[in-house]
Parts: C-alpha cells; structure tokens; sequence
C-alpha cells in the first residue's frame, strides 16, 4: 500500500536510500514544506529576505508545532508594503503570545533562523542576517507539542478575520531546510513531508513550493496571474502616519486549516 501511495502521489529519495513520501495540500494562508513527526525538538533554515512589490503582506518563517494544534513556536522575517509605506524586519513568536519585532532586515539579505528546545519547555530562538551580521537569541519557556516542523511562506491575517492580501513577493528560496528529531538532525526531504500551496481547492493558487533537494532547498514562488483582479488597495491615509511599523492588528493565521489533498 505504501508503494502505491508513493506512485500516486510523487516520491523524494534521501541519501539513506529511504523512500520518503511527498503530499500536495491546499492551505489557506501557508507555502512551503511541512513534517508532522511526533518528538521534534528544533528547526532550522536559511533564505534570501524577498523584495515586495504591490500592496500586501507576507511573512517567511520556521518554526516547531502549529500543524495540526495551536501551539507553534516560531522564528522569521515579514516583508509587507502598506499604506505606512514598507516594511522589512525580524520576529519570533510563541502562540498564543503576539509577535516580537526584533531587527530591521533588508531585501536581498540572507537570513538563518532557528527554533530548538535546549531543556524541557525551554526554547532558544535565533535569527541572524549573515548579510549585516545583526542577530538576536531569546529563550522563552513553551510548551509545544513538538508533532511538526514547518518552512514557510504565510500571507498574514488580520485579529479576528481571514488573510490579509498577499504581496507580491516574487520568490523566496530557502537552503539546507532541517529539523531535530531524536537528537538527530534530517532533511524533511529524508521524511515524509507536505508540500502546502496557498489557495483553495475550487479557485486559483496565490504561492506554492517548488520541488524539494535533498539538502532541504526549494523555492516558493507567488502567482502574481493568481491574484483577485477586483481588489482595490484602500485610499491612502491623509493624516501623518508614523515611521513604518509592523501594523498593531495584524497576526498570524495560527492554525493551518489545510483539508484539501491532490
């Protein structure tokens, strides 16, 4: 059985030699590649901070947790283009605490982000621009639940509503995606991995992956054909708006609400 779902539904090879599985979801808000392993103890990857273009959001992160349950521990960086003017910076977030905007970022940099758990419901996060050598670590005390690791591309939604339009971001390719688990690190290409596309089963796909390497490298790329031809960016704001900031009512949409295979 296991056979034939690797025929139907597309294989990846590890150096091991073991035949790891490839699914194709449909998400709402997430692009990108995703492991759901119980005993994951960190997460890592390195990409270039994508430039945007068109008015929208967009957020590039890794993180442990969130897949199938509220809890996610996360680390990355978010790029949008608003009525404030643009946007570029470092965060890292524990559900259901709000986002902690740590660094400015500019487009083109390469960054590496990591989520670990280095004792019992202690978690070191980092974020380093290897371009500008700016970096931050923080432990938080978190209970995760350690069942998933995540590489992704999210449209961020808004407090209590759907996603925020998307920017344009173009592409944003990660290197040397990995995970820890059981004190070993791996290449979610070596396991069983999900290759989630932001859409809906019924209209057009708004980002998806690429396929993945072996060393955990692959694209996302934005379809910018993809996007709502009747949106309209709100009027522009005519009292004096402050130094560009993440906006105050902007979160994540935490929970993946993927149900859609192909």
């Amino acid at each position: 059985m296991r056979f034939l779902i690797c025929l139907l539904m597309g294989c990846l090879v590890g150096s091991t030699g073991v035949t790891a599985t490839t699914y194709s979801v449909t998400s709402s808000n997430w692009a990108g590649y995703a492991v759901a392993r119980a005993g994951v103890t960190g997460a890592a990857g390195t990409w270039t901070v994508p430039a945007v273009s068109g008015y929208g959001y967009s957020s590039v992160w890794v993180g442990v947790g969130g897949l199938h349950d509220g809890g996610l521990v996360q680390a990355g960086t978010e790029q949008n283009l608003t009525p404030y003017g643009l946007a570029y910076f470092a965060w890292w977030e524990a559900l259901p605490g709000a986002q902690r905007v740590v660094l400015p970022v500019e487009p083109g940099d390469t960054v590496h982000a990591s989520v670990r758990e280095v004792a019992a419901n202690l978690w070191r996060l980092r974020v380093l621009d290897e371009t500008s050598g700016q970096g931050f670590t923080h432990l938080v005390r978190y209970r995760s639940s350690g069942a998933s690791a995540e590489w992704v591309v999210e449209d961020p939604s808004q407090w209590g509503g759907g996603p925020l339009p998307l920017a344009d971001f173009g592409a944003a390719t990660f290197r040397s995606a990995g995970l820890t688990l059981g004190g070993s690190r791996y290449s979610p290409a070596r396991l069983d991995n999900l290759a989630l596309s932001i859409g809906s089963p019924y209209g057009p796909v708004l980002a998806a992956p690429g396929p993945l390497t072996r060393r955990g490298g692959f694209t996302v790329s934005y379809a910018p054909a993809a996007a709502p031809a009747e949106y309209v960016p709100p009027a522009p704001i005519l009292y004096p708006a402050p130094a560009p900031t993440p906006d105050p009512w902007v979160r994540r949409w935490y929970r993946l609400g993927f149900g859609y295979c192909y």
